[in-house]
């Protein structure tokens, strides 16, 4: 019998009914829909404040009203008549009141009048002429209205906080969406358990490498495909960096143009108001939040961009990969920039790593096992044209554990090297692979 896809999945004791590809898809969609939704609401609104078209001028007329003096010519008492909808002749039909002025200000040289209302409720006789005595004839008194809707005048500052509070709606809007979908789109056809474990692994920075070819005998060896296919200059082989310093300047700098855009928009609404005489003090108080994240934002950017010019990239390359317990290498660092350092400390460093159930939850533990220095150099002055070069040789221990790439256990080896300038330290990772002792060659993609 044909059933329909469910977008939804829903666990049932050791299985899942419904399609968890279509509930990954419908997510990011969702979320993608909420992105974008967000966009053009902001767009519209801010282009239509501007323009003075619908919406802005429809929902937000306030934002349009200058201020005016005004002069009250007279006032009035309105009384209006309720009839009961029981017909009952022995009580008096009951009345309200509403109070109304009548007020002239002056527009581009011409007197303009109007009669307004002071209150959009009926009240009593007492109430209404309590609120005609708050104004006196042929006296002079601050108004608000759009120059041009004469009706529009009133007697009280209209609030603009409400314009406000729509474009913090948006730019809230944008930011879950954008984070929503970038994060579907990661963990696609992963379940909640295993995207968890991802957070875990990317937040140390680590290399998942691949298993290496089946008819090896080191079936959970890690492969050295991708770590031994670049020469070097000086020695065979040539390190991959685990992650490079310019995807953190390209992050920074997308962060900086995100919270400057949304910054400049709000000083544009808030400075247009300030410039007609109309502060709306919440709204500046927003603005003011905003400018300082677009301004710790742009200094982030500008301290990553300055470290990542000032210190430059680094290079490390060895005389034969994969390693074997026990045997010696040869080493070449070789770090660019200009800049003072206080010091570069390179080792050798294994980490275990463990993936195990604790009740429903999942987690990892990362260790540090073995640590081995190579080499340490202080008081470096890096010179552009001319980067720092040191070679040296180290030997692995005999005794050490190989690489390894299990279901839930792992074994990483990484080449590491630390250094600080100005005080600021920095950390850079080469990952490795070492084999057990006598099967590299084997193995092994290349030969020294």
């Amino acid at each position: 019998m044909f059933r329909w896809p469910k977008p939804w999945s829903k666990k049932r004791g050791d299985r899942r009914t419904g399609s968890a590809v279509m509930g990954s898809v419908g997510e990011a969609l969702l979320y993608a829909v909420l992105f974008l939704l967000g966009v053009v609401g902001l767009v519209v609104m801010i282009a239509s404040a501007q323009l003075r078209l619908w919406p802005s001028s429809y929902f937000f007329p306030e934002l349009y009203f200058v201020e005016v003096r005004t002069v009250v010519a007279d006032k009035f008492l309105v009384e209006s008549k309720v009839v009961d909808n029981v017909q009952n002749d022995s009580s008096p039909e009951a009345s309200t009141f509403r109070p109304e002025l009548l007020v002239e200000w002056m527009d581009d040289d011409v007197v303009r009048s109007s009669r307004l209302s002071l209150s959009d409720e009926a009240l009593g006789r007492e109430a209404g002429l309590a609120m005609l005595d708050r104004y006196e004839q042929g006296e002079s008194y601050q108004g608000w209205c759009d120059p041009f809707d004469e009706q529009s005048l009133r007697m009280r500052r209209p609030q603009r906080y409400r314009f406000g509070l729509t474009l913090i709606a948006f730019v809230v809007t944008i930011c879950l969406g954008g984070a929503g979908a970038v994060h579907a789109v990661i963990s696609f056809g992963t379940s909640p358990e295993r995207r968890a474990v991802i957070v875990g692994k990317a937040a140390r920075i680590d290399v998942e490498p691949d298993y290496v070819s089946r008819e090896n005998i080191y079936l959970n060896v890690p492969a050295v495909d991708d770590m031994s296919n670049s020469p070097g200059v000086h020695l065979a082989y040539r390190l991959p960096i685990v992650q490079s310093p310019l995807l953190r300047v390209l992050a920074a700098a997308l962060f900086c143009l995100v919270w400057v855009s949304i910054a400049a928009v709000f000083v544009n609404v808030t400075a247009t108001d300030f410039v007609r005489g109309e502060p709306e003090w919440f709204l500046g108080l927003v603005t003011l939040v905003f400018v300082g994240l677009g301004v710790w934002s742009f200094r982030y950017f500008w301290s990553q961009l300055s470290f990542a010019a000032s210190v430059g990239p680094t290079s490390v390359e060895i005389s034969d990969h994969p390693l074997l317990p026990g045997s010696a290498y040869q080493i070449v660092l070789t770090q660019a920039g200009r800049v003072n350092l206080e010091y570069l400390d390179l080792r050798l460093v294994c980490q275990e790593e463990a993936t195990f159930r604790e009740g429903t939850d999942i987690r990892t533990e990362l260790r540090q096992v073995h640590e081995q220095e190579i080499f340490v150099e202080e008081d470096i002055t890096l010179l552009a044209g001319k980067p720092f070069e040191h070679q040296d040789e180290f030997q692995v221990d005999a005794d050490v554990m190989h690489s390894f790439q299990g279901e839930n256990n792992c074994v990483h080896w990484k080449v590491v090297l630390t250094g600080s300038v100005s005080g600021v330290k920095y950390l850079r990772q080469f990952p490795v692979v070492v084999f057990p002792n006598g099967r590299a060659s084997s193995v092994s993609p290349q030969t020294g």
